[in-house]
């Protein structure tokens, strides 16, 4: 009975690494919704984006890859058939699975390889109501609806 009990509990110590994702160098990433605000009629509304044709390749930098805005990166995010990044990240994955990119500049990327879930942020348009373009904040040039501010959430598989 003793050896029966042993051998049960040293298999389902494995139960949990063989269900454990891997790290994969490269993700499909999709979205699922996209929200935010968008000016319109002289306010602020709140707005649902069409996102069903935006898709996103998150990959390890290869050592070949040069990208001035993201020589640092540890990863790179590209628009799907783009072949300058859309951000890019300094680290990669942390111990919990997390991985934090720049976006477009002025945004955030998030992604659980746990879970597949990703999250992207795109800050201007509200608080610094200038285009994003613009390299400087000039107050005497701030204009409503220049930009929206959203939030992006989707599903990443490993490609």
């Amino acid at each position: 009975m003793t050896l029966l009990r042993c051998s049960l509990f040293v298999s389902l110590l494995w139960v949990p690494a063989l269900a454990a994702p891997q790290e994969s160098d490269s993700y499909l990433c999709m979205p699922d919704q996209s929200t935010g605000f968008s000016f319109k009629d002289g306010e602020w509304q709140v707005a649902r984006f069409n996102v069903t044709e935006e898709k996103y390749v998150l990959h390890k930098r290869k050592r070949r890859e040069r990208h001035p805005i993201y020589s640092g990166s540890k990863w790179l995010i590209f628009r799907f058939g783009d072949t300058t990044p859309a951000g890019g990240c300094d680290k990669g994955f942390d111990s919990e699975g997390l991985i934090h990119c720049s976006f477009y500049l002025y945004g955030d990327f998030r992604m659980n390889r746990d879970t597949g879930r990703y999250q992207a942020i795109y800050w201007p348009g509200y608080v610094d109501s200038q285009s994003a373009d613009a390299l400087e904040v000039d107050p005497e040039k701030q204009r409503d609806g220049e930009d929206t501010p959203s939030m992006t959430i989707g599903r990443c598989s490993a490609i």
